[in-house]
């Protein structure tokens, strides 16, 4: 998770991209950090499902997506994504 305003960072390891994975993890995040106003993400299966929009419409968030087939939409996480792939994989090397 990347906040687009500060581009503080949180990474966090998931075991798996389902969404009861993603919504616990991020309900983890908003616990130590607070609740975002707005949250951008992919078009992924993840987050396009009754759960994720249950969290959403519960917490309060503003849920929005970048567009489709054009990762720039989400530039900055995807930036943030693709270093700290580089960064582990330099690690475990």
């Amino acid at each position: 998770m990347v906040d687009v305003c500060t581009r503080f960072t949180i990474l966090r390891v998931l075991q798996d991209k389902k969404s009861d994975t993603i919504i616990h993890t991020l309900i983890q995040v908003f616990g130590d950090f607070g609740y975002p106003n707005i949250v951008q993400s992919d078009n992924g299966k993840e987050f396009k499902n009754n759960f994720f929009t249950k969290l959403q419409d519960t917490m309060g968030i503003d849920h929005r997506f970048s567009t489709s087939y054009h990762p720039r939409g989400n530039g900055v996480a995807e930036r943030y994504v693709r270093t700290a792939k580089e960064i582990i994989r330099k690690e475990i090397q």
